[in-house]
């Protein structure tokens, strides 16, 4: 290779008009570094040809992401191509919206953002981190600024996503920091450790130190994505969570904190269970506090009882509290009827054996109309079940 430059050189340094070679030693050409070829990004030729149909066929606001009056549901079709075998999957799919979304055409970019929203933002099934390939996900994450708002609001979840799923899980955190509307950080926030697991942990921490409610709610959001916890996992998350019993505020009739840090302390169970039986005790005796958030709390520490926990001494015990818990509630004058009788059938949707029935039997003939009306209702439902 060194010889072959050195002859080239020497021949092109022969004087104008004559034949003579230059006497000078020519210098050795410096090698050229090979190109890198640009990966390409493959774009499924049936999946944008149903975006650009609904697009030519269908009325697309830009401001409300609706798609309507289409000729011949193109929309319809358009989302029954996204699926599992035989339909093709978000993993295949992805890269075609990532470029719908670059597009020029704001009606195709809606038409994407909204795919985004009603197929990316929920689990892929069985996709895992170096399932996407980091061209689709740059892609995808220099689209994001350049739509409007709604439009980014409906994508940024499949984003998190695809980026967290290539590896570039912090280049999707810069894009939701980045972001200019809170909407979009909250739904970002929430959607990063579903792939992203504990590496996000670090930044779902710091973003609950916010003073902002709805902030520290994405955070336990993302907290509770993803499951089953590991041992390690745990062992962070659980006395986390723990740290934000009791950080709603005192004022409001709902507790969307607490629901949320629930669902990740009720999946630890031991010790972490104990404080949040603990936690609603304590509540229900000294502010006679029950709200609709700590109903669906309670009502899902023990579903599938017989199944999951009966045989198991420690957590049977855990499970009879809870179910003690809720009939104090059931008898407690100062909550409201409705809450009361939810925490009723609350009993019976976790045990749905008739172990529930001296509990309900109890309130058949309540004064309170809503007590006795759910106490008959679910005595009959598990009769029926019983009888089959």
């Amino acid at each position: 290779m060194f010889l072959g430059a050195l002859a080239t050189a020497s021949g092109a340094c022969k004087s104008e008009g004559r034949g003579t070679p230059d006497k000078r030693v020519a210098e050795p050409a410096t090698p050229k570094r090979p190109q890198k070829k640009r990966a390409r990004v493959h774009v499924d030729a049936s999946l944008m040809a149903g975006m650009k149909a609904v697009v030519d066929s269908c009325e697309v606001n830009l401001k409300s992401l609706r798609v309507r009056a289409c000729k011949n549901k193109e929309f319809d079709a358009l989302r029954g191509m996204i699926g599992p075998p035989p339909k093709l999957h978000q993993l295949l799919a992805i890269s075609t919206v990532a470029t719908a979304l670059g597009d020029e055409d704001p009606r195709l970019r809606t038409v994407a953002a909204k795919l985004m929203r009603t197929k990316f933002s929920t689990s892929w099934g069985g996709a895992h981190v170096g399932s996407v390939s980091a061209p689709v996900a740059r892609r995808l994450l220099r689209a994001l600024p350049k739509l409007g708002t709604v439009q980014r609001r409906a994508a940024i979840v499949g984003a998190v996503h695809t980026a967290s799923l290539a590896g570039g899980l912090q280049h999707a955190i810069e894009a939701i920091e980045r972001d200019p509307d809170k909407q979009t950080q909250v739904k970002g926030w929430s959607a990063v450790m579903l792939y992203g697991r504990m590496q996000a942990f670090p930044a779902i921490k710091k973003l609950a130190q916010s003073d902002d409610r709805d902030l520290v709610r994405a955070a336990l959001t993302a907290a509770s994505s993803f499951f089953p916890y590991s041992a390690v996992e745990k062992a962070k998350l659980c006395p986390w969570a723990e740290g934000f019993l009791g950080r709603d505020d005192p004022a409001a009739t709902t507790s969307p904190i607490f629901r949320k840090a629930g669902a990740i302390i009720s999946r630890c169970r031991g010790e972490h269970l104990d404080r949040l039986l603990a936690f609603g005790e304590a509540q229900l005796t000294e502010r006679a506090k029950f709200d609709r958030d700590y109903y669906f709390v309670y009502r899902s520490l023990c579903i599938s009882f017989s199944r999951r926990f009966k045989d198991d001494p420690a957590q049977r015990a855990q499970c009879d509290r809870n179910f003690a818990f809720l009939e104090s509630v059931a008898g407690h004058s100062k909550v409201t009827a409705k809450l009361r009788a939810q925490a009723l059938a609350a009993i019976s949707y976790q045990l749905r054996t008739k172990e529930a029935l001296p509990i309900l039997r109890r309130y058949a003939e309540h004064e309170v109309p809503q007590l006795r009306e759910t106490a008959l209702k679910e005595i009959a439902a598990l009769e029926a079940r019983a009888a089959r």
